[in-house]
């Protein structure tokens, strides 16, 4: 497995996975999950799930731009979030 991201796979990375044995975790991993909030990522596995079943190519590419919009919403989110240590008085 590489260490490609959502915006350098396309849906025949994913119908290749589909078929196999660990398709959701291999797929998961492949689109970057553990870049995303939490909820995301249950939205993500879902998706996935319903692609595996379905294997449909648009949903397989809606999948892949919707992974990559909540990654990086996720890194702005988090950016913003940071705020600077407060000096000790």
């Amino acid at each position: 497995m590489s260490d490609k991201h959502s915006t350098e796979i396309d849906a025949q990375d994913l119908a290749n996975l589909r078929a196999g044995p660990d398709a959701l975790s291999m797929i998961t991993a492949l689109l970057g999950i553990e870049e995303m909030a939490p909820a995301d990522q249950f939205r993500t596995k879902d998706e996935v799930k319903a692609y595996i079943a379905s294997g449909n190519a648009d949903e397989a590419r809606a999948i892949i731009q919707h992974a990559k919009s909540r990654r990086d919403l996720w890194e702005r989110e988090s950016d913003t979030e940071e705020f600077p240590e407060s000096e000790a008085v």
